[in-house]
Formats: structure tokens, sequence, C-alpha cells
């Protein structure tokens, strides 16, 4: 309990993990015999959170991914500390409006969009096919008190996509000596070439398998 000294000075402790208000009813007494208390007095000693940045609790920073490498999910992302009070046993006090919120730049570079538990955890999906920079803000909400925002750069790294292409026919049949000027063509034979990726050509190599 608290308790005032004889020079007015009043000393308590907190309860670890513990938020809120408490109300403490005092009285002063003396050593003189008859009516040797004075009249109650009251006050309150409201326990606050403490005050943080949200961007002390975000562990990585830049995050960087590659392209097309599906739902991403990143444990200990955050330290939820910056949403409740810390346990004795390490976990935390979490009211029920305590939340990461997480903002992206542009929606559309994101499949799944963002989002970070209470645990702290981190999940989110690149579009299909997508690489480059972004940016997600996230802040802290706790107890109905907002931590600013707090950016975090996205880099999706690209990929050497293979190239495809098609064959007109799977079976080419040529007469023998058709050709006596020269090599045998087959013009398009090879269809819908192409490298999926910008900047980039494609060649072919041919092997035989098996035959005559």
């Amino acid at each position: 309990l608290p308790k005032i000294l004889q020079n007015g000075t009043l000393i308590f402790s907190t309860a670890a993990g513990r938020l809120g208000a408490a109300k403490i009813q005092v009285r002063a007494q003396d050593n003189g015999g008859g009516s040797f208390e004075s009249a109650k007095k009251n006050f309150t000693i409201t326990i606050l959170p403490p005050s943080f940045h949200v961007g002390e609790f975000i562990l990585t920073n830049p995050l960087i991914l590659y392209e097309n490498s599906g739902l991403q999910l990143f444990d200990g992302f955050a330290n939820p500390g910056c949403l409740g009070s810390r346990l004795q046993d390490s976990t935390f006090n979490l009211t029920a409006s305590s939340k990461f919120e997480v903002v992206v730049s542009d929606p559309l570079t994101f499949e799944k969009q963002p989002e970070i538990d209470s645990f702290g955890g981190l999940s989110l999906k690149p579009s299909t096919n997508w690489n480059g920079n972004t940016v997600i803000s996230v802040r802290c909400i706790s107890s109905g008190k907002n931590t600013s925002w707090f950016d975090i750069a996205v880099r999706v790294l690209p990929v050497n996509h293979a190239p495809s292409f098609l064959v007109s026919k799977a079976e080419l049949d040529v007469p023998e000596g058709s050709s006596p000027q020269g090599p045998y063509q087959s013009l398009q034979y090879a269809t819908n070439i192409s490298a999926n990726d910008l900047n980039q050509s494609v060649t072919f190599r041919v092997e035989f398998v098996e035959g005559n």
C-alpha cells in the first residue's frame, strides 16, 4: 500500500503489468490523544501505459522479399510490447482494442494485404509477377491511444522467369530429299516465343534424343 512519510513524501510501488486507477484515502494523526485524526482526504493514483514510439518495436526494416514468393509469414516481426504492459511471464496484458494498424501506400502491390497480429506476426502476399519498392505504414493502438505512424520499406526483388514457346506440330514428316537446295525450313515452327521478362532475348538449344 502507499504510505506518506512525516515530511509529506508519498511512496508506493506499482504491481508488475498492472494498469488502471486506484482510489486512496488518507488521514493525518498525531500522538497528543483526544481527537487525534484529521478529516479524511481522497486521491486517485492512475497507472498509465509507458510512452513509446512504434518504430522501436519494428524488428525488421527494410523488408526484403522475392517476386512470386507466395504467402509470407514473419513471426516476431514486431514486438507486441507497444500494445500493452509486460507481465511477469513475458506475455503482455492486451485490451480488446489493442492492435497494430497497417496502411499500404499502393494496395495493388499485394494480393494479400499486410497484417500484424497481436503477437507481432506479419503476414502478406505480393501480387503475382510484381516486383519493385513500396511502403507500409504501421502504428500501435492501445487503450485508445495511438502512436505516430512508422514507415517500413518493402522491396520485392525480381526473379528470372523461364522462357516459354509453342511448336506448330508435334510430329513433323519430311520426305527424303525434299531439300536439295539446302537445309529444310519450317517457318514459324516455334511460336508464342517469350522471355517472360523485360529486356531479355530467347535462343534455342536443340538436342538429339533418340531415333535413326
